[in-house]
C-alpha cells in the first residue's frame, strides 16, 4: 500500500493534511477517521532526532572556539530547529495511514444521593 492513501477507499490524502491533522484526519473520499500509524510516527521522530543530533554536532564544532555564551546556546537552538523541521518532513514522506479505532461512548451514571445518617 502506498503512503498517504486511505486503507479503505485508496484515496490519496494531501501531505499537508497529514501533518496538520495527524490525530483527527478524515478521508475526503469515504469519510472514515484516519491517523498516522505508530511506526510512521516513531520513524519520523527518530529521523528528526538524528538530523537534530547531526546539526548539533556540526554547529558545536563550528562554535567551539567562541568564548561567549552563544558558543553553547546556538548549537542547541540549531539542533532543536532542525528536529522541528525535519520530523514533519519525514512524516510527509513516510506517513502511512490507518483507520482510527472507534472510541466507546461513555456510559452516563446517575448520581446517587447520600445516605441519611439517622
Amino acid at each position: 500500500m502506498a503512503a498517504r492513501t486511505c486503507p479503505k477507499c485508496q484515496t490519496v490524502i494531501p501531505p499537508s493534511e497529514i501533518v496538520a491533522h495527524t490525530n483527527d484526519l478524515v478521508c475526503p473520499g469515504c469519510g472514515e477517521h484516519l491517523e498516522a500509524s505508530g511506526f510512521s510516527r516513531n520513524l519520523a521522530a527518530f529521523g528528526g532526532l538524528a538530523v537534530g543530533a547531526l546539526i548539533w554536532k556540526f554547529s558545536s564544532a563550528y562554535f567551539s572556539s567562541s568564548a561567549s555564551a552563544l558558543g553553547w546556546v546556538l548549537p542547541i537552538v540549531f539542533g532543536y530547529l532542525a528536529l522541528s523541521i525535519s520530523s514533519p518532513i519525514f512524516l510527509i514522506l513516510l506517513g502511512d495511514l490507518q483507520l482510527k479505532p472507534y472510541q466507546e461512548a461513555p456510559v452516563p451514571h446517575e448520581v446517587l444521593a447520600p445516605h441519611s445518617t439517622h
